[in-house]
């Protein structure tokens, strides 16, 4: 059984916890029967997954589709012109063109996410940032843990983005002039 922490290991407590919105989890054992049982529910971390993917997600699409109504007209004639059907030329024409332009921005839509993960304390998710700062007011050494904690950071983005231009780099090899 877990308890509630801000009631400070108690079973229940009058300051932050109503009978009302007790979870099935503190309400078995109270220590005494005049305190209302405790509230608090454990780390569910489908919320915070779902919040950062349905915003990415919106961002992903808006970039693809853009990347994909760019491909010039010409390009979608010319396939009809060979006659190629409406799927084949958007497996052999449109969206080879459309991810070659759409990997950079997606790359740096994959990286705001990165960085955007520290958003998700606001909902109880103890992250990288959370974790620094409980460390921080623990130990009274800020910005040692802050500055650790913004190399960790650094480098991630810095991984994520030798991978992008990897990848960019593959998409663009056919190109006129391409990526060396």
């Amino acid at each position: 059984m877990r308890s509630c922490p801000s009631c400070e290991g108690r079973r229940s407590c009058a300051s932050c916890c109503s009978p009302t919105t007790a979870s099935p989890s503190c309400s078995s054992s109270s220590t005494s029967s005049s305190a209302p049982p405790c509230r608090w529910t454990p780390y569910r971390p489908w919320r915070s997954i779902v919040a950062l993917s349905l915003n990415s997600g919106s961002y992903m699409s808006e970039t693809l589709r853009s990347c994909m109504t760019s491909v010039d007209v010409g390009q979608v004639e010319a396939a009809e012109s060979i006659n190629m059907t409406r799927l084949q030329t958007m497996r052999y024409v449109i969206l080879p063109q459309a991810f070659a332009t759409a990997v950079a921005p997606l790359g740096n839509t994959v990286i705001n996410l990165l960085k955007e993960t520290s958003l998700v304390f606001n909902i109880t998710v103890v992250e990288m940032m959370t974790e620094a700062q409980i460390i921080g007011s623990t130990s009274y050494r800020f910005f040692e843990v802050y500055i650790i904690v913004t190399v960790i950071y650094y480098i991630l983005c810095w991984f994520l983005e030798r991978g992008v231009a990897i990848v960019e780099r593959h998409f663009r090899r056919y190109e006129r002039g391409g990526a060396r």
